[in-house]
């Protein structure tokens, strides 16, 4: 399937613009690792729930941030946790969040 060149310059022009409406918070956002993220944006994931921060917290976001930033050997990451510690709001939302843009 071939995309026609007026779709991919309008889209070209898009990501264009959206990298210059990066704001100084979002630029700060980016510059901070993982699991800082995660504490400074967790009052928006869950606002009525407190966060408990641990070490295995902090090592669920090493992971997963050396796996973003393809630090770890291969592509693959497995955790293995109990339910309800987390790990979805790790991997997923924030750390999709989070992602740091060259």
């Amino acid at each position: 399937m071939t995309i026609p060149a007026a779709l991919q310059r309008r889209a070209g022009e898009l990501l264009a613009s959206q990298a210059r409406a990066v704001s100084p918070a979002q630029r700060a956002a980016r510059a901070m690792p993982l699991s800082q993220f995660v504490r400074w944006a967790w009052h928006v994931v869950e606002p009525d729930t407190p966060l408990v921060w641990g070490w295995a917290l902090e090592a669920i976001c090493d992971h997963v941030q050396a796996l973003l930033e393809g630090r770890l050997a291969t592509r693959n990451l497995i955790i293995c946790v109990p339910p309800g510690t987390m790990t979805v709001y790790c991997g997923s939302p924030l750390a999709g969040s989070w992602v740091r843009k060259a």
